[in-house]
Formats: structure tokens, C-alpha cells, sequence
């Protein structure tokens, strides 16, 4: 139940991260 809740919380970062990443990547290319 725990792991669950912490690969949870992971995958939301590793999300954000990606997110951020891409945002930035776009705004610098353009």
C-alpha cells in the first residue's frame, strides 16, 4: 500500500520534471 502511494508520488515528480523539461526546451527553440 505504501510503495503504491510512494511510486505514486515518483511518477508525479518525474512528471513535473518532464514537463518543466519540455517547457523549457520549446521556449528556448523558440
Amino acid at each position: 500500500m505504501l510503495v503504491a502511494i510512494f511510486c505514486a508520488l515518483l511518477l508525479s515528480l518525474l512528471a513535473e520534471r518532464m514537463h518543466v523539461w519540455l517547457s523549457t526546451k520549446i521556449f528556448i527553440h523558440v
